[in-house]
């Protein structure tokens, strides 16, 4: 079975397919770049993107 990559963003549980290892961990810093700009508060919730290697079957 060939190698599946995904960034999994934990909080909503989005995951989304990505072509490589290195697409994914760029996918993913981005991400959590992004989130970090957001205004937080105590009532936010925890949301971070993490890459993984899915197989097929699991995600």
């Amino acid at each position: 079975m060939s190698e599946r990559w995904v960034v999994h963003i934990i909080g909503p549980d989005d995951v989304i397919d990505q072509p490589n290892e290195l697409t994914a961990l760029r996918e993913a810093n981005g991400i959590n770049k992004a989130l970090l700009t957001l205004e937080r508060t105590e009532n936010t919730p925890f949301v971070m993107a993490v890459v993984k290697e899915a197989k097929t079957e699991d995600v």
